[in-house]
C-alpha cells in the first residue's frame, strides 16, 4: 500500500519546513543536522511518525563518508532503503514522494521538482526539474505504507 498524494505532500513541506529552520537555528550548513541525508530523515519520520533511517551518526565530513559508514553499519543504498520500507525503483520513473540518491546528494520528488539541500544553499530547495525517465539516478524508491 502507498501513501496518498496529500499525505506525500504534507511529509515532502514538513520535512523541508524542519530542515530550513534547523539551517536558520545554526546558521550554516551541517552535515548530519541539515544536509540532504537529514531531509530524507524528517521526510520519512514525516510520513510515518517515526524513522529507521538514522543508522549512520553524525558527523561525517562528505557524501562519500555517510556512503562508508552505511556499508560499516551494514547496508548498500539499495538495502538501506528497503530497511527504511521504501521500494526500489527499476524504471527510474519518478513519481510524488520518491527518494533518489544521485551522485553524492539525496533528494526527494516534490510536485515537479527534486528537493535537497545543496551545501552552498540556505536550506531546502528545488534543484532541478523532475524527468520522466531520470536514467542517472543510483536509487530510485517510493515510500510504502
Amino acid at each position: 500500500m502507498y501513501y496518498t498524494e496529500k499525505e506525500l505532500l504534507k511529509a515532502v513541506y514538513t520535512a523541508e519546513d524542519v530542515i530550513t529552520k534547523l539551517y536558520k537555528d545554526h546558521g550554516k550548513y551541517i552535515r548530519g543536522i541539515n544536509d540532504c541525508f537529514a531531509l530524507l530523515s524528517e521526510y520519512d519520520k514525516a510520513l510515518r511518525g517515526y524513522t529507521k533511517s538514522k543508522v549512520v551518526e553524525p558527523p561525517w565530513e562528505s557524501s562519500a563518508e555517510w556512503r562508508y559508514k552505511l556499508r560499516k553499519a551494514g547496508y548498500t543504498l539499495k538495502s538501506y532503503a528497503e530497511y527504511c520500507n521504501y521500494e526500489i525503483i527499476p524504471s527510474k520513473r519518478p513519481k510524488l514522494g520518491d527518494i533518489a540518491f544521485e551522485g553524492g546528494s539525496a533528494m526527494i520528488a516534490g510536485d515537479g521538482f527534486w528537493y535537497s539541500v545543496p551545501e552552498d544553499n540556505l536550506g531546502v530547495r528545488l534543484i532541478r526539474q523532475i524527468m520522466f525517465f531520470e536514467r542517472h539516478l543510483i536509487i530510485l524508491a517510493r515510500p510504502r505504507k
